[in-house]
């Protein structure tokens, strides 16, 4: 009896303490897998971000704005929670229902989603490095996740006059009106991006002891680029740090600040394009083809346009633009065959005397008529003076 006894102390488990012994030990790989994700969203969020973007917080912005939504998708529509997040929430059959999701729920247009998508695959391609065990997330969803078909992007830009008008709004005899009409110029002139403008430091103008002065801005993907001063915006610069800077201005101050608790901290987006819809609003009562809806990127785009009818080519714009590749500086291209076309009309009116051609199946129909003919004869006229005039708008004459 005493050996049985001891005999049954080590019987084997039964069947369902082992199901018990796997199911622990598969939630505990669960809970860890969950712990390890999250450590890594966290990493990503708060050291990888801000080291792999320093002059660009909006691009670092938009990626964490991705991922917030990707979590309150995860959240909101399938349940899952921190404590069960795990490698299968980023299968490329998830990715996909998030990115119908974001465009049913939130309706957001293809260009938005693939923003946000691209958000989330720098999220995988961080995780594919610390962790590569779970690499073929990032894998899966650059060979199986393709983006959106996006409609032609259209350049928004105003008239020469337009610009003027805006330019001239500003009082520059007042501290806030220089910065703002300075801000202004290097986005009409220089076609820098607004992120790229209000990230420049004191260091980064480089005015005295070179031979073309240049400020240097860091554009999208941290890549840096010069950008050639004019002589007018030059003296404008030298005029503002004196009044804003004073005569020996911090190398790391930003340019253009806004101060906060005796800081100078970065100026925001947000304020500058509050500043340029109510120059606009003054602007439009002396020019109605100023937008009344302005904001700081039409100012880059304008310039562009001003670029391509002054005969510079794509490739060169490119680089002035700091476009990553030539396909993003297409959008212009348009610019060119707008003007081609209006140049042949006004060639086809000039040699043949005939503007429009269904104006001359009407004469046709009404050549009994003298009076008639010496209408339409003076309306085509008429008619010709302004595409002359039109036209010279355009190359700036």
């Amino acid at each position: 009896m005493k050996e049985s006894r001891r005999f049954k102390q080590f019987k084997k488990p039964s069947k369902k303490n082992k199901a018990i012994a796997s199911s622990n030990t598969e939630k505990g790989k669960k809970d860890e897998e969950a712990g390890d994700i999250l450590r890594l969203i966290n990493r990503w969020t708060y050291d990888y971000l801000p080291n792999q973007y320093p002059q660009n917080e909006n691009t670092a912005k938009s990626y964490k704005t991705a991922v917030r939504l990707f979590c309150t998708f995860l959240r909101d529509e399938k349940g899952v929670s921190a404590r069960n997040i795990n490698s299968e929430c980023f299968s490329v059959s998830m990715i996909n229902s998030w990115r119908q999701w974001l465009a049913e729920k939130r309706k957001c247009q293809s260009v938005t989603i693939n923003q946000r998508y691209m958000g989330l695959l720098n999220l995988l391609y961080y995780i594919s490095g610390e962790a590569p065990h779970l690499a073929f997330l990032y894998i899966d969803a650059v060979d199986k996740v393709k983006p959106l078909k996006q409609p032609k992007k259209k350049v928004h830009s105003i008239s020469q006059d337009a610009a003027k008008a805006l330019l001239d709004a500003p009082d520059t005899s007042t501290a806030k009106g220089l910065r703002d009409k300075i801000i202004m110029m290097i986005g009409l002139i220089l076609l820098a991006r607004i992120g790229e403008i209000l990230s420049i430091l004191i260091k980064d103008i480089y005015i005295s002891g070179v031979v073309k002065p240049f400020i240097k801005v860091c554009g999208k993907g941290g890549k840096f680029r010069n950008l050639e001063l004019t002589t007018n915006l030059i003296e404008y610069l030298k005029r503002y740090i004196l009044i804003f800077h004073g005569a020996n201005p911090d190398p790391d101050d930003y340019l253009f600040y806004s101060p906060s608790r005796g800081k100078r901290c970065h100026l925001s987006q947000d304020a500058v394009d509050k500043s340029l819809k109510k120059y606009a609003k003054e602007a439009h009562e002396k020019c109605p083809d100023v937008i009344l809806d302005m904001h700081s990127h039409i100012w880059r785009h304008t310039g562009a346009v001003e670029m391509r009818r002054n005969g510079i080519n794509l490739v060169e714009l490119k680089e002035i633009l700091g476009h990553s590749s030539l396909e993003s500086t297409m959008i212009y291209m348009d610019v060119d065959v707008e003007d081609k076309r209006k140049a042949i009309e006004k060639l086809e009116s000039d040699v043949t005397g005939i503007e429009d051609e269904t104006k001359l199946w009407k004469n046709d129909d009404s050549a009994d008529s003298d009076t008639n003919n010496d209408t339409d004869d003076t309306d085509t006229q008429k008619g010709r003076t302004n595409i002359d005039d039109d036209l010279l708008d355009a190359i700036g004459l």
